[in-house]
């Protein structure tokens, strides 16, 4: 275990279970890893109702001072990328999938710090270049917590965007009585208009998108999932298998259609 509950200081073993093995004879991937946001918790800073774990809140006085002097013991393996890498030397591991600590799911949250992400699929031709084709913007809307569309069924919206300028046009979700789908101009909470709405540091999402896709041949056509934070684009996740979300296509109009039939049909003959 990368944490455990041995006194501070105490060396962690190599291999687990058994020896140590060197590298390159075995491959060993951690599939339950944790990893601590000092971002995220910023967030929450100052309501408990959210920040505090409901493991710590409801356990008793001693409990929940072990916890929290489990969570100063383990921050910096928890937050320290050196630190996490050393002690993976140390254990033998190669890779680690990591997923949010549990204390930092915060199911408590307001809605409107979920995060809305934008899809930028590229395509690398057999030239090499390449072609950045259907891109779009998840909107949160309603008391969710996530962006996903999952074809109107989530409740929350999605609007193309404008792969040039990344202004978003007009944007779509399931209809209020459930039999297809509607075109929106305004959000329904805030009231602002989609369209010619200006994503932040768009330019540098499209340069972070074409960059990893050269980086991910001869795999030529991946979605992109992008973050536009303050600090610039952050690249999530990369989707081999993504979805052209044909009824967007459609309320895009003819001519985006035309595109999407083009873009398909280059994908065969390659």
């Amino acid at each position: 275990m990368l944490f455990t509950c041995a006194p501070p200081g105490t060396r962690i073993p190599g291999r687990f279970p058994g020896p140590p093995h060197a590298r390159g004879r075995w491959f060993t991937l951690d599939i339950h890893c944790h990893v601590r946001s000092a971002k995220a918790a910023a967030l929450v800073e100052d309501h408990q109702e959210v920040s505090r774990w409901f493991a710590e809140s409801s356990a008793n006085q001693q409990s929940q001072a072990i916890n929290r002097q489990n969570g100063v013991r383990t921050a910096a393996q928890g937050s320290s990328p050196e630190q996490r890498i050393a002690d993976m030397d140390l254990m033998g591991i190669d890779i680690q999938a990591l997923s949010p600590a549990p204390r930092q799911t915060y199911y408590g949250a307001d809605p409107d710090r979920g995060l809305q992400t934008a899809r930028i699929i590229t395509w690398v031709t057999p030239q090499g270049d390449i072609d950045v084709y259907l891109t779009f913007f998840r909107i949160v809307v309603g008391a969710n917590f996530y962006d996903n569309y999952n074809y109107g069924l989530s409740g929350n919206l999605i609007a193309n965007i404008d792969p040039v300028s990344g202004r978003l046009t007009t944007a779509t979700g399931a209809s209020p009585n459930g039999i297809g789908f509607s075109v929106l101009t305004n959000h329904p909470k805030t009231g602002e208009p989609f369209a010619d709405f200006q994503l932040p540091h768009w330019q540098e999402a499209r340069k972070l998108a074409e960059h990893a896709a050269m980086l991910f041949l001869p795999l030529r056509t991946i979605g992109w999932d992008l973050a536009l934070t303050d600090d610039g684009p952050l690249l999530l996740e990369g989707n081999a298998e993504w979805d052209p979300v044909n009824h967007l296509v459609v309320h895009a109009g003819p001519e985006h259609q035309l595109e999407l039939a083009d873009f398909l049909n280059r994908l065969r003959a390659a």
